[in-house]
Parts: C-alpha cells; sequence; structure tokens
C-alpha cells in the first residue's frame, strides 16, 4: 500500500521504499539531530534499546556499545570492611542555588493533534526533572526547580537552555508554551 500510495504521488523509484526503511531513515535522522535515544524510543514506540539501536545507522561503530554501557544497571557492589573512625569534619560549604517557580501552559498546535499530555511528561522528564522538579498544581502546571547557580552569567545561560529545551520538546508534540520562569527572592521573571 505504501508504495502504490509512492507511486501515485509520482516518486521516483517508490519499489525501493518500505515502511522499514522510513522507519530506519527517521531513526537514523533523529540520532543524527541529536535526539536523546531515551525521547527516540518513546516517539517511535520502541521498548528495548537494541531493537532501536538496530534501525540506527550510526558512523561510530561503537555508539550502540557505549549507548547499552550508559543505560545498563550498575554493578553491584560487594559490603565493604566497616568505615575507620571518623574525625570531626568541616561543614561544607553551602551550595550556591536559586529557587525558581514555574509556570507552563501547553496548548495543541492545531484541535487534530493529541500531544498536550505527552508534552507535559517531556518537558517534565528531560528538562525540569534536572532541576530537582517539585510539582505545586497538577491542573495548571506549576513547578518548583532548583538551579545549582546563583544571579549571574551561569544562571541566565542555564535558563536560556532550559527555555529552548522546553520549547522544543513542545515543538516535537506538535504543541507550542507559554512558560514564565520565577525568582520570588528578587522579584526576576524569564520567558
Amino acid at each position: 500500500m505504501l508504495r502504490k500510495l509512492f507511486q501515485d504521488a509520482g516518486l521516483l523509484q517508490a519499489d525501493r521504499y518500505s515502511s522499514h526503511s522510513l522507519r530506519r531513515g527517521f531513526a537514523t535522522w533523529a540520532n543524527a539531530n541529536q535526539w536523546d535515544l531515551k525521547m527516540l524510543m518513546e516517539y517511535v514506540g520502541w521498548k528495548d534499546v537494541r531493537s532501536a539501536m538496530r534501525y540506527i545507522d550510526a558512523a561510530d561503530p561503537f555508539a550502540q556499545h557505549r549507548i547499552e554501557a550508559a543505560l545498563a544497571p550498575p554493578p553491584a557492589t560487594l559490603p565493604s570492611a566497616p568505615p575507620p573512625e571518623r574525625r570531626p569534619t568541616v561543614p561544607p560549604k553551602p551550595v550556591p542555588e536559586t529557587r525558581l517557580t514555574v509556570d507552563l501552559y501547553i496548548e495543541r498546535n492545531s484541535k487534530f493533534v493529541r500531544g498536550k499530555s505527552k508534552a507535559r511528561r517531556w518537558i517534565e522528564q528531560f528538562c525540569l526533572s534536572q532541576y530537582q522538579m517539585r510539582v505545586f498544581e497538577q491542573r495548571r502546571p506549576r513547578y518548583e526547580i532548583v538551579m545549582p547557580f546563583t544571579a549571574g552569567p551561569e544562571l541566565e545561560k542555564a535558563i536560556e537552555v532550559l527555555l529552548a529545551d522546553m520549547h522544543e520538546n513542545a515543538d516535537l508534540c506538535n504543541c507550542f508554551i507559554e512558560v514564565t520562569l520565577h525568582d520570588p527572592l528578587t522579584d526576576t521573571h524569564w520567558s
């Protein structure tokens, strides 16, 4: 059926394409465009890394081994000897951080698109969770995150990257977002 549609559309050499070649081509394209493997697996519906890796043509022949090693559970550790007697230690210096509230509004690009819940899940999983995300409100998503920086260029750059990643994930789900980050201590807003 797919080849017939390609022939009807006037595609040259339509008989050379199959659903398998389209899936393989998409997976290879996504990998070349820096899609995270977990995101690709969820998008396509693969549950196993080995299944996903069969579809990705990588220029690096060791890429599959590195990805599988990174996703494998850590090896079991053997019990160690009891720790030596402890001496009083100097308390660690406090880690600089900034607590922000995140207000998120997600809307579909079209009434025919059903990606709002997926967009929210991806934004939570791939963007906000790396900053100790805590959900305040479920109905209209509101979160608290902790950025490991105080005010300054590092914080500004991290927020810029976070906002870009959130918009990119929403776009992949055919949605758009309005997002506002707020620092209640300085009353600073980013959107």
